[in-house]
Formats: C-alpha cells, structure tokens, sequence
C-alpha cells in the first residue's frame, strides 16, 4: 500500500468513526471542502507537516515526531501528570503529541480542542483516533466559536468530577491559552458555593453540624416552593460533606448529601444552569455509595442532559447499559436508553 492510499484510508476510517459517534463533528468535516489554508506535506525524512499555502511556512518546521515526543517527554516529566486520569489538549496540529501522550498515561476521559477546522483534518490523515479514544470519555471541540468551547470545557469539568484533582492541561499554542484561562475564571463562578448568606449559617464547630436537620429544612423550603432558601441549605450540607465521617448517623447523613445533590441538580435543572445541574447529577452517578433510588433519579437526569445536548452518546449509552439489569424495571430508564439508542444509530 502506498503513503498516500494510507493516508486516505485512515482518513476514511476516522470519518466512519466521527459519523458514528461524534456526528456534530462528521457534519462539519463533512461540509469543510473548498479554500483551504493549510496542505498536509511529507518532508524528505518522512515526517509529516503543515503547510500554509499561501506563505508556504510550516507549522513545525522540524521533525513532527522528534518535536512531539519532546513535548510530552517534558509533560511527564512532572510526576503528578503521570497519574492524571483526565487530559485536555488544547490544539492538535497533526494529532502527534497528542497520541504519544494517551499511549503513555491510561486517562479515563479526555478533551481535545483545536479552533481550527482545517488543521483537525490534516490531523485525521495521521492519527487513528478511534484507537486513542474509543474507551475512554471524549469531548472534541473543533472549530468552535469560543463559547462553545468553554461551555464543552465546563461540561468537561462537570463529567467525573473524582478526576478534577489533577487534570492535565497541554496547550500546544498560544490561541488557546486564553480560552483554558477564561473558563478557569468561569469554572470557578460556577461552582463556588461562597455566598455570604449561607456562611452565615455554617455552624462554628464540627459538633453542632446536623446534615439529617439541615436537609429537612432545605427540604420543607422546597416543598414550600422557597427556592432560594431551599438552595441556601442544600449548598450548606454540600459543604458539610467534608464533616460527615464524624457523625454518629453517618449512613443517613451521607444518604442526606446525595439527596441534596440530586435536588439541587433538579432546581438548577429548571432554572437551565445546565453545566451546573450536570455536575451535581454527576457526583451521584460517580460515587459507589449512592443509595439505589438517589442513583436511579441521578443517572437517568443525567443520562438526559447527554441525550438533550448529545454529549459522547456513545459513553452515556455504555454507562446506561452497566446499570440495565438493576434498574430495567423502571420504564423511564428504558426510555431514556432507547431514545439514545436511537441517536446512536443503533436502531436494532
């Protein structure tokens, strides 16, 4: 086979793989044909680069693999990347680096943004995607408005929330730097549950915490349609999370926290702070000792999101289907399944 029938048959192999999968992302390298800025070259040595075709420079200007397996060389050299378990990679150029690194740390999700349509394609001639990531969490976030991509970012974020201790963060160029550092401001406006009004109600000592009252309270707020005081006290035993090893009725303090987190993923739900309700269902569906009807309400509002918004339907539907057998009675789950079954495809 020659290099270039390899090259179009990895192409063709990705496209089969995005339109299957990733299908905002097959329209748009589908609909990508004409004035194109950048042409995939091979230099004498056989290394692949990016040319611009109207002032002929190169991207790399050097050899790709030498210069890729420096740059994730120098990333792992820092121990605490070797163990990050969620990466996001902020621009491709040909893919390269990007390969080295998850054939070098197993991450469980990851996230790939590059703002330039053409230059994703090039990538696609080189890098065997599905193979980098069809088992492991994906968002791509190609030739997005900048928007958008802080909004995937935050979804990202959201999405195994037990990883977001270590997160990996590579910018192979500059023009992303600035998107990675606008969503961290938004991130954290997003998730702070500083408001002054519910330190005041933080109790001085870890002795007076009472998360089984304080849920009751948030609740009856609730049940009285009192929105903000019901969020007021469910952001309170949030924070109480962190005391609850401490307490004599750990098991129905702990089932009071998984209930808060549900019910506020429900208010923000309705209120549509969408990024902010997934992250809430989520921290239920992630933790092993979430009690089996908080589970259920979590998983399926979480499965929803991802079926509303088609997020990595391909992952939501593998989740959804580790849970069937538990939870097939339920028709709503069932529904929830066939409807992403149906977006997938998977019409059998």
């Amino acid at each position: 086979m020659s290099a270039s029938d390899h090259l179009i048959q990895l192409y063709t192999k990705n496209l089969l793989y995005f339109k299957k999968f990733y299908s905002e992302l097959f329209e748009k390298l589908s609909v990508h044909q004409s004035n194109r800025t950048y042409e995939l070259v091979i230099e004498a040595n056989s290394y692949f680069d990016i040319q611009n075709s109207k002032d002929k420079s190169f991207i790399y200007g050097t050899d790709s693999e030498k210069f890729s397996s420096l740059y994730v060389d120098q990333i792992l050299s820092k121990e605490k990347n070797l163990n990050s378990k969620k990466l996001i990679f902020g621009g491709t150029l040909l893919g390269l680096h990007i390969e080295k690194h998850l054939q070098a740390i197993d991450a469980d999700a990851c996230m790939i943004i590059e703002p330039d349509l053409e230059i994703f394609r090039l990538s696609t001639f080189v890098v065997d995607y599905e193979a980098l990531t069809k088992n492991r969490f994906t968002i791509f976030s190609i030739g997005d408005p900048q928007y958008i991509i802080e909004n995937k970012l935050i979804l990202f974020y959201y999405t195994m929330p037990y990883h977001n201790y270590n997160i990996t963060i590579t910018s192979i160029y500059n023009k992303c730097q600035n998107i990675l550092e606008n969503t961290a401001r938004r991130l954290y406006e997003v998730v702070s549950f500083q408001e002054t009004d519910m330190y005041e109600l933080l109790p001085k000592s870890t002795d007076q915490v009472d998360i089984v009252q304080t849920y009751k309270k948030a609740l009856n707020f609730h049940k009285l349609g009192k929105i903000d005081k019901a969020k007021l006290f469910y952001k309170q035993i949030i924070y109480m999370e962190r005391y609850v090893k401490n307490k004599h009725n750990y098991t129905e303090s702990l089932n009071c926290i998984y209930k808060a987190y549900l019910n506020l993923g429900n208010i923000y739900q309705i209120e549509k702070e969408i990024p902010i309700s997934y992250y809430l269902y989520g921290k239920n569906v992630y933790t092993p000792q979430t009690q089996h009807k908080i589970l259920k309400a979590s998983l399926i509002n979480f499965a929803t999101i991802h079926e509303m918004e088609v997020i990595n339907i391909s992952y939501i539907q593998n989740l959804l289907e580790q849970y069937f057998e538990q939870f097939s009675y339920d028709d709503l789950f069932k529904n929830i399944l066939i409807a992403i079954y149906v977006k997938n495809n998977n019409i059998d």
